[in-house]
């Protein structure tokens, strides 16, 4: 049996068949190629305004900053300045009063001063109950230091003068001897002795009232004195 088998396509058809396969596929790649550029540019021109946008409100916000650093330097430096000026006023109110007003240590010596010497029992009796405070009694030590003397005996001797007048002294002898007062319990007596050991810290108190002990019993001779004194001078005006 004999069949007749279809005629050999000639290559010029398979060429055709290959160009249009070829064609096609580069008909289907170019829009693909020229499409990426074109998004890659819409991308880039979408993304562009809100960078920007960022970048002027990150501007923004540093100036702001700033501003409120800056504003909050020139407050520091003007607080600075007004305290400066204050310390300056108290500085120089302080110096006035330094060099205006007297310290209250001359004033209460001052108001001390006054009550001396004591006259009669009754300012002794007022003078013992206030020296039973202790801040009364230190100060009246610090009073009574100001009276001076160049050794224990001139000191001693002093207070006594200025504490006790020579009518009051002639009630007293130092341990009651020939029916007078004793004048060793009186507060009075251990003032004398701490301001005398507060300038002379060497000093025993036996040393103190042995001074104390010989002046008192002198104090009816001084009187005597004085009283003719006044008389003198009674008659003189006479």
């Amino acid at each position: 049996m004999s069949s007749k088998l279809p005629p050999f396509p000639s290559s010029a058809n398979f060429t055709l068949v290959e160009n249009r396969k070829n064609n096609t596929a580069d008909d289907e790649i170019l829009p693909i190629r020229n499409s990426v550029p074109q998004q890659c540019m819409s991308m880039s021109r979408a993304s562009t305004p809100s960078s920007v946008t960022n970048t002027r409100v990150s501007i923004r916000g540093t100036d702001e900053i700033l501003m409120k650093l800056n504003t909050l330097l020139s407050i520091t430096k003007i607080i600075e300045n007004r305290l400066t000026l204050i310390e300056r006023s108290v500085s120089n109110l302080q110096g006035e009063g330094n060099a205006k007003a007297p310290s209250s240590s001359c004033m209460e010596a001052k108001e001390f001063n006054k009550m001396f010497p004591l006259t009669s029992e009754v300012d002794l009796l007022n003078f013992e109950e206030n020296l039973k405070d202790d801040t009364f009694f230190n100060k009246m030590i610090a009073t009574l230091c100001t009276v001076g003397g160049t050794d224990v005996q001139s000191i001693t001797v002093n207070i006594l003068k200025k504490n006790l007048s020579n009518s009051l002294a002639n009630l007293f002898s130092l341990h009651g001897k020939k029916k007078k007062k004793i004048f060793k319990s009186l507060n009075t007596c251990n003032l004398i002795v701490d301001t005398v050991r507060k300038q002379k810290t060497g000093t025993t108190e036996v040393e103190i009232l042995a001074i104390i002990g010989s002046w008192l019993p002198q104090s009816n001779l001084r009187l005597s004195r004085e009283q003719r004194k006044q008389k003198g001078l009674e008659q003189d005006n006479e």
